[in-house]
């Protein structure tokens, strides 16, 4: 569907199409219908995921020792306690740490954790 409008200009009238005003009203309308139809699948993966860990929550009793478990809790407190001491000193300008480098140390905890547990 093409719109022709009429403008005279010096005279002569020229013709201008409004063809790319029309895309780009269709571009956006369908862009934002594609965008609504879409929107579910990260929710719904999100969801997915979220209710995996939540069912693991509540086995890891039958798979992991309740010793293993409890030390694990101790360990990686005692590492996030350290890490959010280590952003205050940041914030007080005492030291400059970059935290964000030592998250991995709560796997490293855990792993810590378990073999000194079986070893």
């Amino acid at each position: 569907m093409v719109v022709y409008f009429f403008m005279v200009m010096n005279g002569r009238k020229r013709i201008v199409v409004l063809l790319g005003t029309i895309v780009n009203g269709i571009c956006i309308v369908v862009g934002s219908l594609l965008g609504k139809l879409f929107q579910h699948i990260p929710e719904r993966l999100k969801a997915t995921v979220m209710g995996g860990i939540a069912l693991l929550a509540t086995q890891i009793e039958r798979w992991v020792p309740k010793e293993i478990v409890d030390s694990f809790i101790t360990e990686s407190t005692a590492t996030g306690g350290i890490l959010i001491m280590a952003i205050g000193l940041n914030m007080l300008g005492i030291t400059n740490i970059r935290v964000a480098n030592l998250l991995p140390s709560i796997i490293v905890t855990a792993f810590a954790v378990s073999v000194l547990h079986f070893f």
